[in-house]
């Protein structure tokens, strides 16, 4: 469970905010106070979602249809726990902000993360992720949705998740995240909870999973619990499943209704996000938010504010000039179908063997622009 006391200085602040709101109203309108932001972008803190990929490299392996079904859930229900300490925003990104980076799982497992922020308003971040060695590939994007519930603020994560198994005949499974939501920013402790019904599917072998994320209720009850059943292609429920997104679960099958862990999240292995540069893209998330993560560090909530305040009215004026000469935004690395944004150069064949962690076309894509509009770094292809 994430939790954070806030000072009663920062408490009043929030009582003056709140004032200004009205129930289901949309936070991404929303100026919040500084000394809510964690200093990193919401590009980077997706990947927080695939901390543990080591359970797809398990996973793709394995030939039994239910168990390799039931391996990917595994890794589904591990990405929830993996949290910065207390209760913090990331950074909105900036239109066209990327970040990239990887996790070195072993000398023969690497998997690359590719992520764009492709739309301010509505604000959705697109992902992608690889192993190329191990034959998977991720894809998402997630329209992130806040509302404003009086005694408690939610963020819902609308879109769905792809992860596709190169080495099985593309097999995919699809799957939807679970709501954000931070309450006690009145009288604190602040806390994160996730809720909502979601589910992970897979077209091909008929294998679904229908999971409910809790919150706790007023008076009774216990935090962060999970519940969820597993049917095959004729609806008949294979396994239940039980637990809390921050430590374990416990698996039941259905037929001999032996009950046994299927897995415990703290004790997993977490491998370090190592930040890729690219030379020459003034768009980097970490380059983007240098001056606010380092007014932060300080504790100099004031000049933090200042950067901040700078950096979006920089992409204010970008979107004005924008809708002055009626040019429209186009994205680097990812394109829209159907409603989801994809990434330009994923494969629906598998990789060829020793192939690059991030390939020159996936490093400088043909369409580079600026969301600020500003002629020393907008190198627009008209």
């Amino acid at each position: 469970m994430s939790e954070e006391t806030l000072l009663e200085e920062h408490q009043s602040v929030f009582r003056s905010l709140i004032t200004q709101l009205s129930a289901d109203m949309d936070l991404t309108k929303v100026a919040l106070p500084t000394f809510v932001l964690e200093k990193r972008s919401l590009l980077e803190s997706m990947t927080d979602t695939f901390a543990h990929p080591q359970l797809l490299d398990e996973a793709v392996s394995i030939d039994d249809d239910l168990e390799r079904f039931l391996a990917v859930l595994k890794f589904y229900l591990s990405a929830w726990h993996t949290r910065p300490k207390g209760v913090k925003k990331p950074y909105n990104p900036i239109l066209g902000e990327t970040f990239r980076a990887s996790r070195t799982i072993s000398e023969s497992s690497k998997v690359a993360f590719t992520c764009e922020q492709v739309s301010h308003h509505p604000p959705i971040s697109a992902l992608f992720a690889s192993n190329k060695s191990k034959q998977w590939w991720i894809n998402t994007s997630v329209h992130t949705r806040s509302q404003f519930l009086l005694i408690s603020a939610a963020a819902h994560l609308e879109g769905k998740c792809t992860v596709c198994f190169l080495s099985r005949d593309n097999e995919i499974y699809e799957s939807t995240s679970p709501s954000l939501y931070v309450s006690g920013f009145i009288l604190g402790p602040m806390r994160l909870e996730l809720g909502g019904d979601t589910y992970v599917t897979c077209s091909k072998t008929g294998y679904k999973a229908a999971i409910s994320f809790r919150r706790k209720p007023s008076l009774y009850g216990q935090y962060n619990e999970v519940s969820g059943q597993v049917f095959d292609r004729d609806q008949n429920v294979t396994h239940t499943i039980s637990g809390n997104w921050t430590s374990t679960f416990t698996i039941t099958n259905n037929l001999t209704k032996e009950k046994s862990e299927f897995l415990d999240v703290q004790s997993l292995q977490n491998f370090p996000l190592e930040a890729f540069e690219v030379e020459g893209d003034p768009f980097q998330s970490r380059r983007l938010w240098a001056d606010v993560t380092q007014a932060l560090s300080d504790n100099n909530l004031n000049l933090a504010t200042t950067h901040k305040v700078s950096l979006e009215e920089r992409q204010r004026r970008g979107k004005k000039k924008r809708e002055e000469t009626n040019k429209e935004w186009r994205t680097k690395l990812f394109e829209k179908q159907e409603g989801n944004y994809v990434f330009r150069y994923k494969r629906d064949t598998p990789y060829p063997q020793n192939e690059a962690l991030f390939t020159d076309e996936e490093l400088t894509p043909a369409h580079h622009e600026s969301s600020f509009g500003e002629d020393s770094i907008d190198n627009t292809v008209d």
